[in-house]
């Protein structure tokens, strides 16, 4: 046996006489009544003897408009208005008209937007450019028909363009196009197309629209249309050009090197064409169904782009102990147009060791070399991916890497004190302190930041 149960609160309807007696919104098996200030079960002990039913829903007050939206809409009209309020008649057919001004603001097809004694909506006709007027919602009612008028104006406007940019991007699409102008937010509905390519609308306000260029079948110039409710049109007078999509020419080059470390940051250099049409260029790994990206820079032909690190629960620890490389998927992503970049091998980090000396402070002499060592070296890596960075601006140019060992030049002018602090780079935090070199004991932890830091 299956028990079907409704359950109902007549005080979700509370914010309107006439919202609470609506057929539509209360019906009348849940018995619900407007008791003077809310709408509630008949045995409510709130509802007295004054309390109303639905047949006698001539006795609601008179509507009261508190809010409409959009306030403005482009002087060639068809604007949907949502006027909000309270008592806004039982039924659709109760609302007689709306006028903005002077001017009747249509209720044809706009049923399916009414919600009883709350809102009504209708579509405006064409004004004059800067013309305002308020609104006005007639109710029919017992006898004569109520009004309500809203405190502010609504203003007919002509939005305009005045300059896009960027103005050329690739035929797949995924280019940011910034449109300026004025009065871009007037009315409701916005729409932006190159040729019959939309540019899907990500934000609108005043004086700013953002569009994302959809695909494009062939390279051309087309001008940017933008259309406010399917009825102002505005045209620019430049150009956006689609032009072929980037290419990457050196993928299968055997100097393209496919190795990481499982941190990331080894620099991969890409040679192509058409590079400045991307504004997010990245290089995205997949491995075990989790992914990291990395983004890349550089310039029309060669994009400089960082490893991502190895994605997933793959902890510190594990990054150097893991003694069997991986691969992972690599692609290039422009802008939504992925590139496949086949396979990333991933090694174990390296492991560079701490200074032996007491305290781990090492006397440098600074016209010689300094050599590092550790484990694993040069797995992933060549003297061109580090640096060693030593105090607050000092650097030391590595001149030679092996799989055990490192050596840099140290600088001749002694750095400033402090830590060295930088991004995307495997460095060592040294500092000098009466002129001797001090290292911490927390070298080379991990991902190519800053490694570790430096208290003397």
């Amino acid at each position: 046996m299956v028990l079907s149960v409704t359950l109902y609160t007549c005080e979700v309807n509370g914010g309107s006489c006439s919202r609470c007696l609506s057929p539509e919104a209360s019906p009348a098996r849940f018995q619900c009544l407007w008791c003077g200030q809310g709408c509630a079960f008949r045995d409510k002990a709130v509802c007295t003897q004054d309390a109303l039913d639905q047949s006698q829903t001539d006795q609601c007050g008179s509507p009261v408009i508190t809010s409409f939206w959009p306030t403005s809409g482009p002087m060639e009209g068809n604007t949907r208005v949502e006027v909000s309020g309270t008592d806004l008649g039982i039924s659709f057919s109760d609302v007689v008209s709306v006028t903005i001004g002077d001017s009747n603001c249509s209720l044809s097809g706009m049923e399916d937007f009414y919600q009883p004694g709350l809102s009504v909506s209708c579509l405006t006709a064409p004004g004059a450019r800067d013309e305002t007027g308020r609104v006005t919602v007639t109710v029919e009612g017992q006898g004569a028909n109520r009004q309500a008028t809203s405190s502010q104006a609504f203003t007919y406007t002509d939005p305009m363009i005045q300059h896009f940019t960027p103005r050329m991007g690739p035929m797949a699409g995924g280019t940011e196009v910034t449109i300026t102008g004025s009065h871009l937010s007037s009315g409701r509905l916005h729409s932006a197309h190159f040729g019959d390519v939309e540019c899907n609308i990500r934000f609108v306000n005043e004086t700013t629209v953002l569009c994302e260029t959809g695909q494009s079948r062939a390279v051309r110039n087309e001008t940017l249309r933008l259309t406010i409710d399917d009825s102002a049109v505005r045209l620019s007078e430049e150009k956006f050009s689609f032009l072929a999509n980037p290419q990457i020419l050196n993928l299968n080059d055997p100097s393209f090197d496919r190795r990481s470390t499982a941190s990331g940051g080894i620099n991969m250099v890409v040679v192509g064409e058409g590079f400045d049409l991307i504004q997010d260029p990245m290089t995205v790994i997949t491995y075990g169904g989790a992914r990291s990206q990395e983004v890349c820079s550089g310039n029309d032909s060669v994009l400089v782009c960082p490893s991502p690190s190895l994605p997933g629960p793959v902890s510190q620890r594990r990054r150097r102990d893991v003694n069997s490389p991986v691969q992972a998927k690599l692609d290039f992503d422009f802008d939504g147009f992925v590139i496949d970049g086949g396979l990333l091998t991933y090694y174990r980090d390296p492991v560079y060791f701490n200074f032996s000396e007491t305290d781990m402070i090492l006397n440098v002499n600074p016209v010689v070399s300094l050599t590092l060592q550790g484990v694993g070296l040069n797995l992933a890596s060549d003297k061109h991916d580090i640096q060693v960075l030593i105090g607050s601006d000092g650097s030391c140019p590595v001149i030679l890497l092996n799989a055990t060992h490192l050596r840099c030049n140290l600088p001749i002018v002694k750095p400033g004190p402090g830590d060295y602090t930088a991004a995307h780079l495997y460095l060592f935090c040294m500092m000098w302190k009466d002129d001797k070199l001090a290292m911490g004991s927390n070298v080379a932890t991990g991902y190519w930041l800053v490694a570790m830091v430096c208290n003397i």
